[in-house]
């Protein structure tokens, strides 16, 4: 399959829901992609990927100064990578995009800002640059996600649990405010990993030729 314009494709869900792998999974199975990892190759990215190891919330006594972070560190990948990518063509496949950024920092936000005040400083700062053409939310019931997550990590907190419940619902609040094209995968739990990425190179395929009748 060839790529005739620059198309973007976003993997998103909360913690646990099987982005990185999928996001992995789609740019090796389609030519011309091109993988954006969730943080950039800037000193603040670097930061960022370093201190998510430990918790998704690295400044939990400063939950304006995190998500800003994560906020500015997004946008300066939507202006660079992802812009490039896009305008040679490319099929990029993002590690979260809009949707994760919005619900996480609304989360993060929630007990520190009135949440119209939350929800109007995330909508000037994302609808700032280029939406994801395609928006893969992926979700799963919370203790599915929690126990992958101590696989993954050997341990999940009650309060990451309890962060998670929270982007949930923040998901769903970002999804009914804007017009993005989203396409979800709600995994039960004896859906494996492989079998969620093969769900979703089905669906990515299934866009791409619609994108092409269209055409």
């Amino acid at each position: 399959m060839s790529i005739t314009s620059g198309i973007w494709v976003s993997i998103d869900g909360p913690d646990g829901s099987g982005k990185s792998v999928t996001a992995s999974s789609l740019s090796t199975s389609f030519p011309n992609a091109l993988l954006v990892h969730e943080f950039s190759e800037t000193d603040l990215g670097r930061s960022l990927t370093k201190a998510v190891v430990k918790d998704p919330r690295i400044f939990p006594w400063a939950p304006i100064s995190e998500a800003l972070s994560f906020l500015a560190d997004y946008i300066y990948q939507c202006e660079t990578t992802i812009i490039t990518a896009l305008k040679s063509n490319r099929l990029v496949v993002s590690d979260r995009g809009f949707l994760s950024k919005w619900a996480y920092q609304a989360a993060v936000l929630a007990d520190s800002m009135d949440v119209m005040k939350a929800h109007a400083l995330l909508d000037a700062v994302l609808t700032s640059v280029r939406a994801p053409d395609l928006t893969l939310l992926l979700d799963g019931d919370p203790e599915l996600l929690r126990d992958r997550i101590v696989i993954r990590d050997g341990r999940c907190s009650d309060n990451r649990y309890q962060f998670i419940l929270r982007c949930q619902k923040a998901f769903e609040t970002a999804v009914g405010l804007y017009p993005l094209e989203v396409r979800r995968i709600v995994q039960s739990r004896g859906m494996s990993l492989s079998a969620l990425s093969s769900r979703a190179e089905d669906i990515v395929q299934e866009f791409l030729n619609e994108i092409r009748l269209v055409e």
